[in-house]
């Protein structure tokens, strides 16, 4: 697991996870089901985040659309959302650039593709 994270309020509990190979968000709504989002990261378009003050949403936009163009998960922690969309982000670029990333250890891939995430020439600033 590269990161992982979760909502402040227990009201509208959800997790997002980032591993090697997928991203998952589960959400579970009162008196309702869970949802569970799995994608694998091949899939990832694009991944960015809302940032107020305090709290933010993960935009994610994937390759193969069933229902809406941008799925929207939150609210997060505002630091938490900035920093898993830089590192989702990161790990879309190193894709598309077909970086090797194999041999890299879970620490040195999280540096790595924050990193890329920061990229100046994608125009993105860090999100």
């Amino acid at each position: 697991m590269l990161i992982k994270i979760y909502t402040p309020f227990q009201i509208f509990p959800a997790v997002a996870t980032l591993s090697r190979t997928k991203l998952s968000i589960v959400k579970k709504r009162p008196f309702s089901d869970t949802s569970l989002l799995s994608l694998p990261v091949e899939n990832l378009l694009n991944v960015t985040a809302e940032a107020g003050l305090f709290l933010g949403l993960l935009k994610i936009e994937k390759r193969f659309l069933a229902e809406s163009k941008t799925l929207r998960f939150g609210l997060f922690w505002r630091k938490d959302a900035l920093r898993f969309a830089m590192i989702a982000q990161g790990y879309v670029i190193a894709l598309q650039r077909q970086i090797d990333m194999s041999a890299l250890s879970s620490r040195d891939l999280v540096e790595t593709l924050t990193k890329i995430g920061k990229d100046k020439e994608i125009g993105n600033d860090g999100i």
